[in-house]
């Protein structure tokens, strides 16, 4: 059972409820979080997160500055290293929950629209240089019943080889129990690959799975 707790509590705890305006304000910037992400996983010194992060220490430590100054980050050691004591920092707790009423008006919207637009943006780029090298004949517009029209990449017939991409998206109608359990499928494939590593023959592909109610226009 996961227990509710302040934002000065140490790392050992599973939930914090942050409330404090700095460390919300923090948690719900896209690239604060970026920073803030090798930490929720382990221990990390600045080089160490640098290097995950490919960043620059001196802007690593700049908010790894700020995560401590919120209680976002504790210390958990210091290690000596050619005569000085270095830190490592881990995030503060394993989850940290913020309530609505703790979020400045628009604050939720903007930072769900603006992580959503990053990964959208990354796949379509990720789409578009795959498409490229795979998909070199053109694009195919159909007209479909249900949608009124289909776009899609025109599938090379010379060598028979298959796309490394798959690619969909549009309005379907579903029952309630359909929805349910394709709702099911989705959060399965999730639970299956989000706690996936990197290793020796793997190549990092990126994955967005979605369902949602709509009205019809």
């Amino acid at each position: 059972m996961k227990e509710a707790v302040s934002n000065q509590i140490p790392a050992t705890n599973k939930v914090m409820i942050v409330r404090s305006h700095d460390a919300v304000d923090l948690l719900l910037n896209v690239q604060a979080a970026k920073h803030l992400a090798p930490f929720m996983r382990c221990e990390q010194s600045l080089g160490s997160a640098s290097v995950e992060l490919d960043r620059r220490p001196s802007s690593v430590a700049y908010w790894v500055g700020r995560f401590v100054q919120a209680g976002l980050l504790v210390v958990t050691r210091e290690q000596a290293r050619a005569g000085k004591a270095i830190p490592y920092y881990r995030a503060a707790a394993d989850e940290f929950q913020i309530p609505f009423d703790a979020m400045s008006p628009g604050v939720a919207e903007e930072f769900l629209h603006g992580a959503r637009n990053v990964m959208v943006k990354e796949f379509a780029t990720s789409v578009e240089r795959a498409a490229r090298k795979h998909f070199t004949d053109g694009i195919t517009v159909t007209g479909h019943p249900q949608r009124g029209m289909s776009i899609s990449f025109i599938e090379p017939t010379r060598d028979g080889s298959t796309s490394p991409v798959t690619e969909w998206w549009g309005k379907v109608s579903l029952s309630k129990a359909e929805a349910g359990e394709l709702q099911k499928e989705m959060e399965a494939l999730v639970s299956r690959f989000s706690s996936d590593v990197p290793g020796r023959g793997k190549s990092p592909y990126l994955i967005m799975v979605g369902i949602t109610p709509t009205i019809r226009r």
